[in-house]
């Protein structure tokens, strides 16, 4: 299963750095796969997190895939995150580390303050992704170095050498969704730019 995790988890996240829709059911797959490694070591919030993104998949390939009904052009656009929805997303990060922390010690997590902010991180940074926001990418660079600390630290071998080649890639979104943005950007073409 972690060997099934780490060819899907890569082939996502490249086709995501890569904007194509068909990274999403793919996710699907791999968050079903990352379910069951996490589970048996014992990282519940990660195994959690898992939940989460098989929703966050469905959602985002139907956000991806939408179109406007007059120009046939696709909704949703990569985009920048303007202050006010990082305020809100930095508050619900806030909280929502805090209150699993708490929870997480209690479940015998070997690592509850590390295994809450990556799985909160996470799953703020897979609702950017699902609106194109290109902070997202950042976000999900500081969440899996977290992760490889802490997948070094329990000896998780092969789901570190997944979570590694999640950093390059996101240095990899990083910088593809910026040249992006900057040769595309129409806020013309855009319906969610309002929203961003």
């Amino acid at each position: 299963m972690e060997w099934l995790a780490f060819v899907t988890g890569v082939a996502c996240v490249y086709l995501c750095v890569k904007e194509r829709d068909s990274n999403w059911p793919i996710g699907v797959i791999n968050s079903f796969a990352l379910l069951y490694v996490f589970w048996v070591a014992k990282l519940y919030a990660q195994a959690g997190l898992q939940f989460f993104y098989i929703f966050e998949c469905f959602y985002g390939w139907w956000m991806w895939t939408r179109r406007d009904q007059s120009t046939g052009r696709k909704v949703i656009r990569i985009g920048r995150t303007n202050a006010h929805t990082r305020i809100i997303l930095s508050v619900i990060g806030i909280i929502g580390v805090s209150i699993l922390a708490f929870l997480f010690a209690k479940t015998g997590d070997p690592a509850p303050f590390g295994d809450s902010v990556i799985t909160v991180a996470s799953l703020i940074a897979e609702y950017m992704l699902c609106l194109k926001l290109l902070e997202a990418w950042g976000l999900y660079l500081a969440s899996d170095l977290i992760a490889l600390a802490l997948l070094a630290y329990l000896g998780q071998w092969v789901t570190f050498g997944t979570y590694l080649c999640f950093t390059f890639l996101c240095v990899m979104g990083i910088l593809e969704w910026l040249k992006r943005l900057q040769r595309n950007f129409d806020p013309a073409l855009s319906l969610v730019n309002s929203i961003r």
